[in-house]
């Protein structure tokens, strides 16, 4: 999948055309899809199963957000490794891109997943889809 791809179907694009995305705090979690069913979380937080969008391995991984992290921007110098590979298929340049994505989310958010108003002319960066 090209990260200039939609990773959404016809189908939701028809009907989100006017939407504009929200910053969020787990901006990485579109990257990936959660695969429901056994094991997989229920609700907010904690472990999901998740499969990744660029098509890098067909078992899904089990884990949190920094394990989507890991797997897709690769583990900060100094951090302990979280036991995911990081994805083979992007290129550094994209890798890049998401970290900044990454950069920009952790700037406006900080350690908090609640829902920030951005002030006005402030524009944040989002890689498309």
């Amino acid at each position: 999948m090209d990260l200039g791809q939609s990773i959404h179907s016809k189908e939701e694009d028809d009907h989100q055309e006017d939407d504009i995305e929200e910053p969020s705090a787990t901006p990485l979690w579109k990257y990936v899809t959660k695969v429901t069913g056994e094991g997989s979380s229920k609700g907010g937080g904690g472990s999901a199963k998740f499969s990744c969008n660029f098509g890098c391995q067909t078992k899904p991984y089990t884990g949190s957000y920094l394990r989507v992290r890991a797997h897709l921007i690769g583990v900060p110098a100094g951090q302990k490794k979280k036991g995911v590979q990081r994805c083979p298929v992007l290129s550094k340049e994209e890798v890049e891109l998401l970290k900044e994505e990454e950069s920009n989310a952790q700037r406006l958010f900080g350690n908090s997943k609640s829902k920030k108003q951005l002030p006005m002319g402030q524009l944040v960066r989002i890689l498309p889809l």
